[in-house]
């Protein structure tokens, strides 16, 4: 003992006159981006700049940072190293001279990287028009939305003149939903809108027309089920008709339904919740509504694993989907869709009696995707084994048109020979506003590449 505490009292005092010793500090592993946010005119408040993660058809918020209401500065650290799009988002939309929200797409992080994005924000353009009822009559407080920066959802309502405007929009072609929650009028669609920053576009005139509703109750057994999705769907679909689609939840006690402003057709229902198997089926509308409609659902079998990367990391943020091996049209079950958390856990559940192949995606980080065959049996919880995702290469470039940067062209890779079993085999992307793209997560090899113009674009 004495030993050892005269060793102890040495070190001390080799620390205290040398000094303390070295300790080596691991790099950053996770990247920042810092800038301002600047308002040339118009009104905004509490902006928020959010790093995002997802595809031109759906965005899903990550890390945020505010705007300091002073000097426009923000900062967000903490971000995994890979591709995103960054929004600047201001809270204040609905209102005169609402600025439209700023976008930067295909912004790249490596690990360790501080990084800097200004953005410069400017009055939105708007949307305006009238909504009427069946009868001919100025129809209030009807709901009027559309999809601002392809990320979240503009809304307004209508005045007691039934006259709205939607302001805070960005530049492009977008489509406006007109509809009145809650009744049977047919929601409708106003499609290939042109906005234009600072400048209104007047949209006329919108009709309502009655529609129909669907009704019933879900049942898992004799037992009602409550808090279930439930949704009617075009059969076949059909984008370009309204009326042609709605959801609800069923009542917590009672397990009811109704589903509102549904046109004449075929349709398919199908309901979800967590932890049974969905189910579906086919009905149709004819001049009147439909009542005590049973939806059945019955126990689904689950899997469950955990996803890391080469080191032994949990993965959070993968999109983990399950699809039968053998699909069989209309049968319950057949696919499912979860999101690993933070300790990199996901939990598919809803599943059917059956063999599923599993695919496993991230898009930040570089990560090439992954994939397992497992089996399940309904009303069982199955454990698959654990995932590791491998970083993998990346393509870059820029595509030009006439010697400009050429924005939302959409840029394809497929590996040569093409596996559809192996990882890394494939990337799609789109170019941000000056040409420029990565595709990420590839593996090593020959890539094809196949580049498309915008349909807005004359560029061959």
């Amino acid at each position: 003992m004495n030993a050892i505490r005269r060793a102890l009292t040495l070190l001390l005092m080799a620390i205290a006159i040398g000094g303390a010793p070295a300790i080596a500090m691991a790099p950053p592993t996770t990247a920042t981006v810092s800038g301002t946010v600047n308002l040339i005119d118009g009104v905004a408040t509490a902006i928020t700049v959010e790093v995002q993660t997802g595809s031109s058809s759906w965005w899903t918020s990550g890390l945020t940072g505010s705007v300091d209401a002073n000097t426009g500065a923000y900062s967000i650290s903490g971000i995994t190293p890979g591709t995103y799009r960054l929004l600047a988002r201001p809270r204040t939309t609905d209102v005169v001279g609402a600025v439209a929200p700023g976008v930067v797409n295909n912004f790249t992080l490596t690990s360790g990287e501080s990084k800097t994005q200004n953005f410069t924000l400017t009055t939105g353009g708007s949307v305006s028009g009238t909504v009427k009822g069946p009868d001919g009559n100025p129809l209030a407080h009807a709901g009027i939305s559309t999809p601002n920066a392809s990320s979240y959802w503009e809304n307004t309502y209508s005045d007691a003149s039934g006259n709205f405007t939607l302001r805070g929009l960005t530049t492009g072609v977008t489509d406006v939903s007109v509809g009145k929650y809650g009744t049977d009028l047919v929601t409708k669609k106003f499609r290939g809108t042109s906005v234009t920053l600072g400048s209104d576009t007047p949209l006329g005139t919108f009709r309502l027309e009655a529609g129909h509703a669907i009704s019933g109750v879900v049942y898992n057994g004799s037992s009602v089920v409550g808090n279930a999705t439930v949704g009617a769907f075009l059969d076949p679909s059909d984008a370009s008709l309204d009326g042609g689609y709605a959801s609800t939840t069923s009542d917590p006690v009672t397990g009811a339904f109704t589903l509102h402003g549904l046109r004449d057709s075929a349709f398919r229902l199908s309901v979800s919740k967590s932890g049974l198997m969905g189910h579906s089926q086919s009905v149709t509308l004819s001049g009147s509504d439909l009542s005590e409609i049973a939806m059945q659902m019955s126990a689904a079998g689950t899997v469950t694993g955990v996803v890391r990367d080469e080191t032994g990391t949990p993965l959070s943020g993968v999109a983990v989907s399950a699809w039968a091996t053998v699909s069989v049209p209309g049968a319950d079950g057949q696919n499912a869709y979860a999101t690993t958390n933070e300790l990199g856990a996901y939990r598919l559940s809803g599943l059917g009696t059956g063999t599923f192949r599993i695919s496993f995606n991230r898009t930040s980080g570089n990560y090439m995707g992954a994939y397992l065959t497992i089996d399940v049996a309904a009303g069982e919880t199955t454990s698959a084994p654990d995932i590791v995702m491998h970083v993998g290469g990346a393509i870059s470039g820029r595509i030009t048109a006439n010697g400009a940067g050429l924005a939302n062209a959409t840029i394809q890779a497929y590996r040569n020979p093409w596996s559809s079993t192996a990882s890394g085999n494939a990337g799609y992307t789109s170019t941000d506003s000056d040409g420029n793209y990565t595709l990420n997560g590839l593996a090593s090899g020959t890539f094809n590449l196949t580049i498309r113009a915008p349909s807005s674009s004359s560029a061959k």
